[in-house]
């Protein structure tokens, strides 16, 4: 597969550390970013074939925004978005209720991130 660009947003720097760490081993270029006001700017800048997000709560971050996926998915129009969160709620929220490509609640292995992130971004349309 083609590197791949692929846009983390998460609040917690260790996790996206991870997160990229794992993804650039496998071929991937990543950029991390700890907010949607800077997903946004990136996304206005560039173009990514996949964004990771916890959709956190900025007031909580164990709380689900919708709001925020919402947002993301607004500003990222056909980009494939992956939900990875420690939200207690994500066990319970299926792809298609927001649109995700695919939900991965955390703690997780990194071979099922990685066969997941590998598959969406093999189903996802050609830009």
């Amino acid at each position: 597969m083609a590197t791949k660009t692929i846009l983390i947003v998460v609040p917690d720097q260790d996790v996206g550390a991870v997160l990229a760490f794992a993804l650039a081993e496998d071929g991937h270029e990543v950029s991390i970013v700890d907010s949607l006001r800077q997903a946004k700017e990136e996304l206005s800048k560039s173009d990514f074939d996949l964004i990771i997000t916890d959709a956190f709560n900025q007031v909580s971050v164990f709380l689900f925004n919708s709001a925020f996926i919402n947002e993301l998915k607004r500003v990222a129009g056909e980009t494939p978005v992956i939900l990875c969160s420690r939200s207690p709620s994500t066990y319970h929220i299926r792809p298609d209720h927001y649109g995700l490509a695919a939900v991965i609640p955390r703690p997780f292995l990194l071979d099922r991130l990685l066969a997941n992130v590998n598959r969406v971004l093999r189903e996802a349309p050609c830009a």
